[in-house]
């Protein structure tokens, strides 16, 4: 009898079991870890599982019109699933993109992409690498002075006779100070700190959409980055403006495409922001009797 009753509590807690993995996986399924819903709407509830927002979390207000809040999935109202994170965006109307542009833009501090020795009369010395710069560093300032441009830049070294100097870096989310002293090259060709920089870049892509209410858009659908580092650019200003292609390269499986075009002089915008979906800006004009559609969210996309 005794040995019946434990087959039988095996047997329903190995069932438990079993349905509990089941449920949490289709509720994995039906739910993923980020909903995307319009303002208003709330994740649907079916059979078995159903929403509850967690009201103690703040609303996270961010750009691009999106609200963030958090929430739990609970099976029959009871059993708490998972945690998800719910973006709710405004449904706006937008043109949609696939017109060529130029963009150019400069970045906030100096984006070191390498790091060099000199060759001086004492023998190689990086100096560089001496004060602890790193590929990826954002130069900020250098001996007190804010560096806007690599002329900027290369005008202190140059002056610097060779004096110990603070550059102010940002790494990551940290700002380090660090003590530089350039050095005379053999070559006589005066002091240099051995910092290979970047301040700013420019290029060809595709708008991906247009807000003609905002006169917004949004384009390429990557970052613009350092080839060196891969570095997303920190941006202090950009412009937007007219291209010409000059010659395109399809796109294949694992290999990304290439418009290779010249920019010209003429500006269309600016651009206010380049993250890692992409740039946005704000158009001088836009074409107001465009076709709208509705913006599209990524929980109604599907394979294919």
């Amino acid at each position: 009898m005794t040995k019946k009753i434990a087959k039988a509590t095996l047997s329903f807690v190995m069932i438990f079991y079993f349905v509990f993995l089941s449920l949490f996986a289709l509720g994995d399924y039906l739910y993923p870890d980020n909903l995307s819903l319009y303002q208003g709407a709330a994740p649907s509830g079916t059979l078995c599982f159903s929403y509850e927002e967690d009201f103690s979390s703040p609303l996270d207000v961010r750009s691009l019109s999106a609200n963030f809040k958090t929430g739990k999935i609970y099976a029959f109202g009871v059993i708490p699933l998972k945690s998800v994170r719910v973006s709710y965006y405004e449904n706006t109307k937008v043109v949609l993109g696939g017109d060529l542009f130029g963009v150019r833009i400069n970045t906030n501090g100096l984006l070191v992409c390498g790091i060099d020795k000199i060759l001086t009369e004492k023998g190689v010395i990086s100096p560089g690498e001496n004060a602890g710069v790193k590929k990826g560093d954002i130069l900020l300032s250098c001996d007190g002075v804010t560096l806007d441009s690599a002329a900027t830049f290369s005008k202190i070294i140059a002056k610097s006779e060779g004096r110990p100097m603070e550059i102010l870096v940002k790494r990551g989310e940290e700002e380090l100070s660090l003590s530089i002293q350039a050095v005379q090259a053999s070559d006589k060709g005066g002091y240099r700190a051995g910092l290979w920089v970047r301040d700013g870049a420019a290029g060809i892509g595709t708008v991906t959409f247009k807000n003609p209410e905002e006169n917004s858009f949004a384009g390429l659908g990557h970052a613009i980055c350092d080839s060196e580092t891969g570095v997303i650019f920190p941006l202090s200003s950009g412009s937007v403006c007219k291209a010409q292609v000059e010659s395109i390269t399809k796109g294949e499986n694992g290999t990304p495409g290439e418009i290779r075009g010249k920019l010209e002089k003429e500006t269309l915008g600016r651009v206010d922001a380049n993250l890692a979906s992409g740039v946005y800006g704000t158009l001088n004009e836009g074409k107001k009797e465009e076709r709208l559609v509705d913006i599209g969210l990524k929980n109604n996309v599907k394979t294919g």
